[in-house]
């Protein structure tokens, strides 16, 4: 890993990612030695994929033993307009799972998406009933949402080091 920044004890390294294809529509990637997880739906997500992508937040939340999470969702690929009820099902279990949560997740969305208003309308009420600390952005573009999520990662890093 190559340091990119170094100021007293914050130290940030270049995303060195590993690729995970947990079924034909859902690849999950993990930045920043796992602190960051991208999950990229190819298509509407599998009942098992949907169960997979549970595990692996439950899993991140536990191993990490902490509040934080770093998350960005690309649902830029075509047929990717809304979530499917079983997904909406799980996504509730993990938000009533973890009420205390932290942290940044950015949904990344095509711009000329027919449900933008839809998803951001969901979202919108969802973290406002669901969550008070996590901070859920919606962007049409990966590399913004990705390096807003990086920024909030940054910060949370930076504050920690001054509290040491």
């Amino acid at each position: 890993m190559k340091v990119i920044e170094q100021t007293g004890m914050f130290t940030m390294t270049t995303p060195t990612p590993t690729f995970e294809r947990i079924d034909e529509t859902l690849t999950l990637e993990r930045l920043h030695d796992g602190e960051i997880l991208i999950f990229t739906f190819h298509a509407p997500p599998s009942k098992d994929a949907v169960d997979r992508w549970y595990d692996t937040i439950v899993d991140y939340v536990t191993i990490r033993n902490t509040t934080d999470r770093w998350l960005v969702y690309d649902l830029t690929k075509p047929g990717i307009e809304t979530l499917t009820p079983y997904g909406r099902q799980r996504l509730r279990e993990a938000a009533n799972k973890y009420p205390n949560a932290t942290g940044r997740a950015a949904v990344i969305v095509p711009r000329n998406n027919p449900t933008f208003l839809l998803v951001r309308g969901f979202l919108l009420v969802n973290s406002i009933r669901q969550y008070r600390k996590l901070i859920i952005q919606m962007y049409n573009e990966r590399e913004n949402g990705l390096a807003w999520v990086l920024d909030g990662l940054q910060k949370r890093r930076q504050e920690k080091a001054r509290k040491a």
